[in-house]
């Protein structure tokens, strides 16, 4: 596998957990205002 592919997958993982942490700061806000 060549540089440029592995940063490509480095870059994919990266947005992957970065989408997950935005939904789960979602999720926590919308618990937080139906309080």
């Amino acid at each position: 596998m060549n540089a440029i592919n592995s940063n490509e997958q480095m870059i994919q993982k990266i947005n992957e957990v970065l989408q997950n942490k935005k939904d789960a700061i979602v999720n926590i806000i919308k618990v937080i205002v139906n309080l």
